[in-house]
């Protein structure tokens, strides 16, 4: 008998431990998708595309598929990113691109995709390149230059003239009445007054020179000298032709 209620009694311990075991919630699964990812934009460059959204505030968050195809229709997984922004290199320019992205979480649950953007790559048109000093007249360390002569600089391309204008600085000091030709790319200085006799002068051009894409000139430093006498002052006689012509 007491057999017989001793295993009564574990066979009701058993029934109630697995009772208490199945009422017990099974642990549930995440299926919630993230967010579609909001605000996506695509930046055309030279061979590339930028594109930027904002960032999922998801806590559980694991990436960003990105997504590039020729149309609309038709696109393609080409990335993964945790970031809010991505770079596409390596396009064609002139060919018409889309992209779109999902967000994915931690338990591989993936949003819907955005809207495609689209963007077309285009060649850089900008111009980057300095402009350089070409010739001048004088030469540098030019010598018995005239003291009538007229200054004159030829640079690579067209420069802006004012910027350039007031990046030209002379010692001794010249004033100049200043004039370009039609392309815009060299500049003659007629000086107010004759250069002064037996003289170096100094020619500086400063960075403040710059082309039509405010490219900066490379600092420029000249010197020439000038003749004794100024011939167009002579009088040509027997007495003074030797000191006009060579200052003796």
């Amino acid at each position: 008998m007491k057999e017989r209620i001793a295993l009564l009694t574990l066979i009701c311990l058993t029934l109630t431990l697995l009772a208490a075991c199945t009422s017990q919630k099974a642990p549930q699964t995440d299926t919630t998708a993230p967010a579609v990812p909001n605000g996506l934009t695509a930046q055309a460059g030279d061979t590339q595309v930028s594109l930027s959204w904002t960032a999922n505030s998801e806590t559980d968050f694991k990436r960003y598929i990105i997504y590039q195809g020729t149309s609309n229709s038709n696109l393609s997984s080409i990335a993964n990113t945790n970031e809010s922004k991505f770079t596409v290199t390596g396009l064609t320019n002139g060919q018409s691109y889309f992209f779109a992205l999902e967000a994915e979480d931690e338990t591989g649950n993936i949003s819907a995709k955005t809207a495609p953007v689209s963007a077309t790559p285009q060649a850089s048109t900008e111009d980057t390149l300095p402009p350089s000093l070409i010739s001048s007249s004088p030469v540098n360390g030019a010598a018995d230059v005239a003291l009538n002569a007229n200054l004159s600089f030829t640079f690579s391309e067209a420069m802006n003239q004012a910027t350039t204008e007031a990046a030209l600085s002379f010692s001794p000091t010249v004033a100049c009445s200043f004039s370009w030709n039609g392309a815009g790319d060299k500049l003659t200085c007629n000086p107010d007054s004759d250069l002064a006799a037996a003289t170096t002068y100094s020619v500086s051009i400063s960075t403040g020179a710059q082309d039509l894409a405010s490219n900066p000139l490379e600092a420029q430093a000249l010197s020439f000298s000038t003749g004794s006498t100024s011939l167009a002052n002579c009088t040509f006689n027997s007495s003074t032709f030797n000191s006009c012509l060579f200052g003796n």
